[in-house]
């Protein structure tokens, strides 16, 4: 040995007393708020639609913009759709109210995110970011990731938006599709159909 001492890296931070800023409280979102709220973290939650009501029944802080909900959180996990009123709306002026060090999760639609601001960000405030869908989200035909700023960044740890891809979600999905079709030979009904039309006198 060169009597130098050896380093492994540094220990995690941990969940527990995080701040943590979830952006858009659907089914998804609330799912999210509980288990983190599990692990100790203090959670803030964003949706125009939610109620003070609905985020004390969560145990999670209530927000009314999305700058208060991002404010100096630790980490932030986002999941809104993607349109006219949402494109680009975390950018720079957002992400610049979180601690330096913190964790951007996007596992919602490309555009929510500024890329360019992500990219910004990750230099001026060492941010981490996970994204599960892309700005410029490759074609089933393309062979290779072309955007080279988000494939070569050291801290942009990208998934390929199959996270539902597991086993245990592929036998649940055969299981429901199971019982559908035996529903609808048991009594002659269609569950979970959104678009079936109603059965009228004259058809």
């Amino acid at each position: 040995m060169n009597g130098k001492k050896k380093e492994f890296g540094k220990t995690a931070r941990g969940l527990f007393g995080r701040k943590l800023a979830v952006l858009g409280v659907g089914n998804i979102g609330r799912e999210v708020c509980k288990r983190a709220v599990s692990f100790g973290m203090i959670v803030n939650g964003y949706s125009r639609s939610l109620n003070k009501i609905e985020t004390d029944e969560l145990g999670i802080n209530y927000c009314e913009t999305i700058e208060e909900a991002v404010k100096d959180c630790d980490a932030l996990s986002i999941h809104l759709p993607h349109n006219e009123t949402t494109h680009y709306l975390i950018n720079k002026s957002i992400l610049r109210l979180m601690k330096d060090d913190g964790y951007v999760i996007n596992t919602s639609r490309g555009g929510v995110v500024n890329e360019k601001d992500i990219l910004l960000m990750i230099k001026e405030k060492n941010l981490k970011y996970a994204p599960d869908v892309y700005e410029n989200e490759p074609k089933s035909t393309d062979k290779h990731f072309k955007d080279i700023d988000i494939l070569e960044n050291v801290n942009i740890y990208g998934t390929h938006h199959i996270g539902a891809s597991t086993k245990q979600a592929a036998e649940a999905v055969g299981n429901e599709t199971l019982k559908i079709i035996q529903t609808f030979l048991n009594n002659g009904k269609v569950i979970n159909c959104v678009n079936l039309e109603k059965q009228q006198k004259e058809t």
